[in-house]
């Protein structure tokens, strides 16, 4: 395998991150993101609400580690496999043992139940590296000290972008908020993607996955494999999910178990749009944004937030599932490629201390874009809306009267920008992730 400091070659534009700072799983930090071009730079317009809005959020993703006195609550409900187990089921030989038992109980399942990887495919082939041929098996010892922090930015590239005019509607949600209206700027974007390739540690061997389902009902298209687009990211860390065919859903939420890297995902990725000059909608922190400056030396509290994207995942230096998901299952880490469009917002809500550590939403991107699947913007807006119903702190949105306009607003700010413009989200994405694999994730953190 090749060092992660090798540029990838299907990305001509990647760059490589210098060696991340040491971070304790407690010491949830933001790993520092390389520069790179930005696919959407500013121009002579005016800043708008929503501009203001991603500076001010600033603090939430650079102030993510608590106070000596606080314990970092994700981190210590982490579950871990056992050392001895980790140190078997890591050898070489239990790899391909797991991987064959793996294949076997999928094809058995395939009737009523989709794959670990969420797709049609029964057989799971184990990760194999040239050091595991090298060290014939040894290869296992020694892998905790392989990855330097929770999640590291491997690598990163901003993908070519299409030109576009995109109208600025999610000022209109944040507009309501302040008390301020006006008519929505019209700007000149970069319909781009930004791809950033993450290293997560965890030390699971492979621990079923709990999931909760809202608006659970029967499917009609047992063969549809598009509500488990996600899996690859729990597969890969270490997690296995169990998603019937029989079922379909609203929004599928995890339980247990979590990880300490789950809640440094969001800041990682929002970091990654501030750069590349993408909206990022906060309605609820702050209304007054001649505050925005004071509030950059104020601590935000730790796992109340939830950072809504609509992103697409891919296989570790591959661009399509069709090359193997086992590149991104590593023992004891899991490499995963986010995408993330360049000129689609993303949304900050506060939430309650129960709420799911991730939950993500089975329409994907693919669908859509296709007419045949008669996809409805306002049934979607709607069912994203119930979910956030359950998870929202209104203790912190008390003060707003209404609260359900402005997210409604931002909500369908984020999935309009993907209906408008679908020639350009098909010829961006062609290149770098499979549409299929893209749609609504929801990261706490």
């Amino acid at each position: 395998m090749a060092s992660s400091d090798t540029p990838r070659p299907d990305m001509p534009h990647s760059q490589t991150t210098a060696d991340v700072p040491l971070l304790s799983a407690s010491q949830l930090g933001v790993p520092d993101t390389p520069p790179r071009p930005s696919s959407a730079p500013p121009g002579n317009h005016p800043e708008s609400p929503s501009t203001s809005t991603s500076r001010s959020l600033r603090h939430h993703t650079s102030n993510t580690r608590p106070s000596d006195n606080e314990e970092d609550q994700l981190a210590q409900d982490e579950k871990t496999s056992s050392f001895a187990s980790r140190f078997v089921g890591n050898m070489l030989v239990s790899r391909i043992g797991r991987a064959s038992w793996q294949s076997v109980e999928s094809t058995a399942r395939l009737p009523f139940y989709f794959s670990p990887w969420g797709d049609n495919t029964p057989f799971t082939l184990p990760n194999l590296r040239k050091r595991d041929l090298a060290l014939a098996g040894v290869a296992h010892i020694g892998l905790d000290a392989l990855a330097s922090s929770t999640v590291t930015v491997v690598e990163a590239a901003v993908e070519h972008a299409v030109s576009a005019t995109v109208e600025q509607t999610v000022d209109e949600g944040m507009n309501k908020v302040v008390g301020r209206y006006s008519k929505p700027e019209k700007v000149v974007r970069k319909v781009g993607m930004d791809s950033l390739t993450l290293r997560i540690k965890h030390k699971l061997i492979g621990e079923a996955a709990e999931l909760a389902f809202l608006g659970e009902r029967d499917a009609t298209d047992w063969v549809s494999c598009a509500r488990a687009w996600f899996c690859p990211y729990l597969y890969a860390s270490g997690r296995e999910p169990e998603i019937a065919r029989a079922k379909d859903f609203t929004m599928v939420q995890l339980l247990t178990p979590r990880l300490a890297a789950d809640a440094v995902i969001a800041p990682t990725l929002l970091a990654s749009l501030d750069e590349s000059n993408t909206p990022i909608v906060s309605p609820f922190d702050g209304k007054d944004q001649s505050h925005s400056d004071s509030l950059a030396g104020t601590p935000s509290p730790k796992l109340k937030r939830m950072a809504i994207f609509l992103t697409g995942i891919s296989p570790y230096r591959f661009i399509t599932s069709k090359s193997a998901w086992s590149h991104s299952r590593i023992p004891n880490e899991a490499r995963i490629t986010f995408h993330l469009f360049t000129h689609v917002p993303a949304i900050v809500l506060p939430v309650r201390d129960t709420s799911p550590v991730l939950a993500w939403s089975p329409w994907t991107v693919a669908q859509m874009l296709e007419k045949r699947t008669k996809y409805d913007l306002e049934a979607h807006v709607k069912e994203l809306l119930n979910f956030i119903e359950t998870v929202i702190d209104e203790e912190a949105v008390k003060d707003a009267r209404g609260w359900q306009e402005p997210v409604i607003c931002s909500l369908r700010a984020m999935l309009s920008t993907v209906l408008d413009f679908p020639d350009e989200i098909r010829e961006t994405a062609k290149e770098c992730c499979e549409l299929e694999r893209s749609g609504v994730v929801c990261f706490r953190y």
